[in-house]
């Protein structure tokens, strides 16, 4: 039986300086009170020259403290481009440095009381073994964790848009916004308190949407900016490779940071209101907030199972996302390149027909999650029919189930 108590006491500033910096600090502080924790000890085992780890619980109350604490400023840039002639009247470009430095104590030290290491004896055939833990490990809430931090932050975020001049035919006159690029981020971080490899791998991200939010694209990635060497080991007649980083920057040996990680994605949805649109302003009280208690009893079930809501008010409906991801450990790259397709298309005003499935465009096959859907609208009843028609998950099922919220468990 696990069992616990957390206490935490976040305290924060902000203060804006000289009209144009962002300043914050902020003091983090975790209590944990436990009433019982972990020993670990070595016993002699089955297996003759080896010794077993053993897990010990002991009751009695422990404590556990754990604080950091952080500053950071940042402000932001403007930079507007003015064109005299064309479409595009101006570009502007808005980059939010931010600067923070932030402080963790080591709380595996010993004085703290936190971590203990288990050792084995000494004793021929048995070798010396040893083991270092946390006595609150698999607790409730965990223990305060080990190492010391004291880390300089950087990121920069960068966004773009454009203002287009209003065509003649255009009976406004003021100017469109359009965003080019809505958001990218480059961070990193450089810990004064380790020994090597101080600076964090440098991580980027962004996202945008193009033509009027109808296309959505993700994106990620983290540079190693430190030299990593990969060797050969031969185990039971067969060769492994294994990396060795090196405290060395990429750089000082004319190399740019290793791309480790990767990741793009696209999503696009199609629908009839797409491509003829119409103006349907929400009616009041129509809001979350001031939802009726049918309205909130229908949500909490919608959130709670999306696949037992259908609406047979949409002729038809197709989502497309696109998934590409890289990963480089240096013995190895994994990549991942797939395109999602689903949707459904209402036969009659009773009948639609679900579809959903994946496509590997480097292995050129339908993934095994292929599968189709058919509904059938009974007024106070829903009855649908599930189908998997190949892989490991191959199966059919059928569902009938009552539309009241309340009677949702009936089926």
């Amino acid at each position: 039986l696990q069992n616990g108590f957390e206490h935490q006491i976040p305290i924060g500033f902000n203060q804006t300086i000289l009209k144009y910096f962002q300043f914050s600090t902020s003091v983090n502080y975790t209590e944990r009170w436990y009433f019982q924790h972990i020993n670990e000890r070595y016993a002699r085992g089955s297996v003759p020259g080896r010794d077993s780890l053993v897990y010990d619980t002991i009751g009695g109350f422990k404590r556990a403290g754990e604080y950091n604490v952080g500053a950071n400023i940042s402000t932001k840039i403007y930079g507007t481009m003015s064109f005299k002639k064309g479409s595009i009247q101006a570009i502007r470009y808005v980059a939010t440095p931010s600067i923070g430095v932030s402080f963790h104590p080591d709380f595996g030290d010993p004085s703290y009381g936190y971590y203990q290491t288990a050792v084995s004896d000494a004793t021929v055939p048995y070798q010396v073994s040893s083991q270092r833990y946390s006595i609150f490990q698999n607790s409730v809430y965990g223990g305060p964790s080990a190492g010391k931090s004291a880390a300089l932050t950087f990121s920069l975020n960068n966004s773009i848009e454009a203002k287009v001049r209003p065509k003649s035919t255009d009976t406004s006159t003021t100017a469109k916004k359009i965003k080019i690029l809505e958001g990218f981020t480059v961070s990193t971080s450089y810990n004064f308190a380790a020994d090597s490899l101080n600076l964090s791998p440098i991580s980027f991200s962004g996202h945008t949407s193009l033509f009027k939010d109808k296309l959505n694209i993700n994106f990620s990635g983290t540079f190693n900016p430190y030299t990593t060497l990969v060797r050969d080991s031969i185990s039971n007649g067969q060769i492994y490779k294994y990396r060795i980083p090196i405290n060395k920057f990429t750089w000082q040996n004319g190399k740019f940071p290793t791309l480790v990680q990767a990741s793009l994605s696209a999503s696009a949805s199609l629908n009839p209101a797409l491509f003829h649109p119409s103006v349907q302003p929400a009616a009041p009280g129509s809001t979350l907030q001031t939802a009726n208690p049918d309205q909130a009893a229908k949500l909490a079930l919608l959130n709670s199972d999306p696949s037992a809501y259908v609406d047979f008010n949409v002729p038809w409906n197709a989502s497309i996302n696109y998934s590409f991801s890289y990963s480089n450990n240096y013995t190895n790259t994994y990549v991942s390149n797939t395109v999602m397709l689903s949707g459904d298309v209402s036969v009659t005003k009773n009948w639609k027909v679900q579809y959903t499935t994946n496509y590997d465009l480097r292995k050129g096959q339908l993934s095994s999650a292929t599968s189709f859907g058919i509904y059938r609208n009974l007024h106070c009843w829903d009855l649908s029919f599930q189908w998997l028609p190949f892989g490991y998950y191959k199966s059919y099922n059928v569902t009938l189930r009552v539309k009241a919220a309340i009677l949702q468990d009936l089926k």
